[in-house]
């Protein structure tokens, strides 16, 4: 019941997502417009005359409505069903129990009621008007039900409540499986409205499964790739395994056993906490005094690299001493006695699991199997284009939520005691496979990790968690108490108060009654995990990977001076009027970041205008951030350059993506425990060679020379977290002298990118011996850093001190370029400004030539990253005055912003050309500035991630067949079909 609950909540909400996007301006409508709280129709008419007017237009409102629609009659009948019962059980005994217990199922059928009106009305216009009347209706049934329940609550608390026995005791006894099953649900099933954030890439995950790489099974055509959802699928059963396991190893009284009084088996635990704090006392030791040598920074003390496995020795011995000092020889705290209320817990948690996986097919396939294909009826009332492969998804969806309650009523059958002759055998079960898949997943996180998919990853580690932190929990609640105190038995007291003589001093006196609490384990657990992250500060487990020679940097003036001439030579030849002026477009791009959606659309606009006249000739700079750095390092490949290819397509998939995940889960939190560099490869490496391997275009090393060809200028945008400065990974000359300044240092002197590390001058290992770079995958990963998905990471600049031996180190911690700047334009923008002069200049030069010389035109290009919307921005009312000292604080924030830095790129590349002066030549109406981004549309929409189907691929792909004609005039300028007027006066 649940489960057809939480699957009509999917529907629903994938189904208002895709009308709200059907707003024009600032005007959008959901089903709040039909179903809310409105006193008239008029906002149901509006509603239903924007739907219908974008009917046929690819989009089909109406089958979305008709979806909702059937969904919230679903929906009706769960919460009716529900209510129903929880108010009959709480107003129990009560004269008017079947009155009030009839309050939800009125509710339920005028929502059903409203739901049929709403259908009607589709296709009868004159009902639309009406519809707010049931709506009226409904809401003040929902009210009545909820005062129910309130006054129901208000009037049980003071007397019914009661710890002992009770169902919150009894959820609280599982509290390690609940919150692994709230956090599986929150990742995988809830629904989101955001189309494009962080948790909707794990929809499209389970999207790309159907067509991203090999099927080793004989499955049809059709259904390419379903095989390995099956992978996946079987870490979720594994997790459902873990989690009934891990529920019955702790314990419950399942008859009159005394407790055991041998105090050597309440203090086991305890043991191995002192011997965990030994051993890491003692590998702290061995770092210390360098009997074990480890790869440390120049310098370094080596006691600093042992501080994390000292901080986490010194908190388990202050556990073990307060256990010492108050809870050693004492009992286990009482276990409390199996019942139904255990049994329902658990099993319901069991089967959630299951479930769960069910619900994430239908939030990720729902959207497909509601969207329309190329041709779509004008009245069409039923989805026309689903796919075999989309139907048989839902279909798998569905039935494993329909599953759920034979599982139900199987393991209620098998769980009418504490079956401990069934969870043994199935803990040696779990707990062997999951070893056995960690370990693997450890060893190769690329291989499992794609296999698997970031879904499964997520189950496989929730897996361990469960198994892991439900066994320190069910072995604190067998061991001794880490605090124990008596306090005086009120029982006791009041039975001698009223004995026949009170003053007899042969009643006993007043018992004192124990209170013990447990080890509580898995908070010691993540509290340790968290001490050893927090004192790794010297490590050099995420040092960025260099290889290869250290890079040749090129002056900005001679790569102005080489640009001019590749592309001079390039429009040579262009045939142009003796009244009229040639000219050279001149293109300034920026890539914003956003993942791999960011990278696949920055390729996919580089590439188009790579086709056009001189092709990358007319580019002098692409300056990214992020997943804009990835698409630019695959399309300035130097041995793919010139011909245009989707490249990113390559590592879209989900191998990266369960690689990463893979890798941090099984690789670098296991890492954290130990505090120092184990050797391995972390996340962000094991990322760059998949993608190495996926697509050699980013294999060759970065940043090339300039050379012949032309090759545009590339800048990489990252972030200096240590300092806040930026970061570019570029070919470009960085400032004179060495050791690299601060960036805020008044002896910079760099007129290129103020205020500005260069990847260039970090080239020196940890141990400041040898030099070299990095590969474009590396390149591309330091612009893309975003902790947590993908570590920050080191590099350093080794510099020794004149006249002296002693040796001067300077660490950056390189992460994402969006935490400074998120679109790229600022870079690009400096640039431009240094360059103007020499601009000017040659444009100068040209209009007082005889020769027709061509005239540099500066254009901007911003590739955006996210999805513009097409509405007005609406203006803001008044702060209130205890309010505005709050909103002022964050107006610095602004500056910075994209959209703020956009109106400062229209406003340079606009008016007239630089070098001149007189009429404006209102080359594109003035604006020699353009955006090119996809716009919010209903569709398969990408997401935020570093995996993307072919769904997400295929809208993208839409989008810009959409956006080319926009981009028609700087297309003219490209291919010389504009041509300036010839009357010019130098400066």
């Amino acid at each position: 019941m649940a489960g057809a609950g939480l699957a009509a909540l999917l529907v629903m909400g994938e189904a208002d997502s895709l009308l709200m996007m059907l707003g024009t301006g600032n005007v959008s409508y959901g089903m709040s417009a039909l179903q809310g709280i409105h006193v008239g129709g008029s906002t149901a008419v509006a509603a239903f005359d924007l739907w219908m007017t974008r009917q046929g237009e690819g989009t089909q409102p109406a089958s979305w409505v008709v979806a909702y629609l059937v969904a919230d009659i679903v929906f009706a009948l769960v919460y009716g069903l529900a209510l129903a019962a929880v108010l009959r059980r709480l107003y129990k005994g009560f004269g008017g129990v079947r009155i009030i217990a009839a309050l939800p199922w009125a509710a339920a059928g005028l929502d059903i009621a409203e739901d049929v009106a709403i259908g009607v009305a589709i296709r009868n216009p004159q009902l639309r008007p009406f519809i707010f009347g049931l709506s009226l209706l409904k809401w003040l049934a929902v009210l009545a039900v909820v005062v129910s329940l309130a006054f129901a609550l208000i009037a049980r608390f003071p007397n019914a409540w009661s710890w002992k026995g009770s169902w919150p005791e009894a959820i609280w006894r599982f509290r390690i499986q609940v919150i692994v099953v709230t956090l599986l649900f929150v990742i995988i099933a809830i629904p989101s409205r955001d189309r494009v954030g962080t948790l909707a890439q794990l929809p499209d995950v389970l999207r790309g499964f159907l067509n991203d790489g090999p099927d080793p099974w004989p499955w049809p055509d059709a259904l390419a790739g379903p095989s390995w959802i099956v992978y996946s699928g079987l870490s979720l059963l594994a997790l459902a395994g873990a989690v009934w396991v891990s529920g019955h190893w702790l314990p419950f009284k399942t008859q009159a056993v005394p407790v055991p009084r041998d105090p050597r088996r309440w203090s086991w635990m305890w043991l191995a906490i002192g011997a965990l704090a030994s051993a890491m006392a003692m590998g702290g030791i061995l770092i210390a005094i360098k009997a074990i040598h480890l790869k440390l920074p120049y310098g370094m003390d080596p006691w600093k690299a042992a501080l994390p496995l000292f901080a986490g020795c010194g908190l388990l011995v202050v556990v073990l001493l307060a256990h010492l000092r108050r809870g050693a020889q004492r009992p286990p705290v009482d276990a409390p006695d199996w019942t139904d209320k255990h049994a329902a817990i658990l099993n319901t948690l069991t089967v959630a699991v299951v479930m769960a996986g069910g619900l994430g097919l239908v939030r990720a396939f729902i959207g497909p199997f509601l969207l329309p294909g190329e041709e779509a009826a004008e009245w069409a009332i039923l989805p026309d284009t689903a796919t075999l492969a989309e139907t048989a998804m839902l279909a798998v969806g569905v039935a494993a939520i329909a599953a759920g309650p034979v599982l139900f009523a199987v393991l209620v059958v098998t769980g009418q005691t504490k079956p401990r002759h069934i969870a043994w055998p199935a803990t040696v079960a779990v707990l062997g496979l999951a070893a056995a898949i960690a370990v693997t997943m450890g060893i190769d996180p690329e291989a499992m990790g794609g296999a698997l998919g970031a879904n499964g990853a997520i189950a496989v580690a929730l897996t361990i968690a469960c198994l892991f932190l439900g066994g320190l929990v069910a072995a604190a609640y067998r061991s001794s108490p880490l605090w124990h105190w008596d306090t005086p038995n009120p029982q006791s007291v009041t039975q001698r108060a009223t004995a026949p003589n009170p003053h007899s001093f042969t009643l006993p006196l007043a018992t004192p009654r124990p209170h013990s609490v447990p080890l509580p384990a898995a908070t010691l657990a993540v509290v340790l995990f968290a001490t050893l992250g927090i004192a790794d500060s010297a490590g050099t487990y995420h040092d960025v990977y260099l290889s290869g020679p250290k890079p040749q940097t090129i002056p900005l003036s001679k790569e102005f001076d080489d640009w001019q001439k590749a592309a001079m030579a390039c429009r040579a030849e262009q045939s142009v009027p003796p009244d009229r002026l040639a000219f050279q477009p001149m293109l300034f791009v920026s890539a914003a970041g956003g993942g791999i959606r960011a990278a696949y659309w920055t390729e996919q606009v580089l590439d188009a205008l790579t086709t056009h006249t001189c092709g990358n000739n007319n580019i002098f700079v692409v300056s990214s951030v992020s997943g804009g750095s990835v698409g630019t390092v695959l399309w300035a490949d130097p041995a793919d350059i010139a011909k245009p290819g989707q490249q990113v397509r390559d590592v879209a998939g989900r191998t990266a993506l369960g690689g990463v995940g893979t890798a941090w889960l099984f690789r670098d939190l296991p890492r954290a425990f130990l505090g120092f560099d184990p050797g391995w490869p972390d996340r962000a490496k094991v990322m760059e060679d998949t993608w190495r391997r996926r697509q050699h275009g980013l294999d060759w090393a970065y940043p090339e020379s300039s050379g012949q060809p032309w090759r545009p200028i590339t800048v990489l945008n990252a972030t200096d977290l240590l300092t806040g400065c930026r970061v570019a990974v570029t070919r470009l000359e960085p400032p004179p002298g060495r050791p690299p300044l601060h960036c805020d240092s008044p002896g910079v002197s760099d007129a290129v990118l103020p205020g500005t590390f260069y990847a260039s001058q970090f080239t020196d290992g940890a141990d400041c011996k040898g030099t070299g770079f990095v590969s474009a995958a590396t390149a591309a990963m330091l612009s893309a850093r975003f902790p947590f998905v993908t570590p920050s990471g080191n590099m350093y600049a080794c510099n020794k001190k004149p006249g002296t031996e002693t040796t001067q180190v300077i660490r950056i911690q390189v992460g994402d370029g969006g935490y400074l700047e998120g679109s790229g334009m600022l870079s690009a923008l400096q640039i431009y400004q240094a360059v103007n002069p020499l601009v000017a200049k040659h444009n100068r030069q040209a209009i007082a030539s005889t020769e027709n010389q061509p005239l540099i035109v500066p254009f901007f290009l911003a590739i955006g990253n996210g999805y513009r919307s097409e509405a007005e921005i609406p203006l803001r009312p008044r702060e209130p005055e205890l309010h505005a000292p709050i909103a002022a604080a964050h107006a610095k924030e602004a500056v910075g912003n994209p959209q703020r830095l956009e109106v400062q790129a229209r406003a340079a590349f606009g008016g007239a050309l630089p070098g001149t002066n007189g009429p404006d030549l209102k080359i594109c109406r003035g604006n020699r500035f353009a955006a090119a981004a996809p716009t919010s549309r209903p569709e398969v929409t990408a997401p935020l991630g570093w995996a993307l189907s072919q769904y997400a691929q295929t809208t993208l792909d839409e989008q810009w067949r959409d956006l080319n004609p926009d981009l028609g005039c700087l297309y003219g300028l490209l291919d010389g079909t504009s041509l300036l007027p010839q009357k010019f006066t130098p400066e």
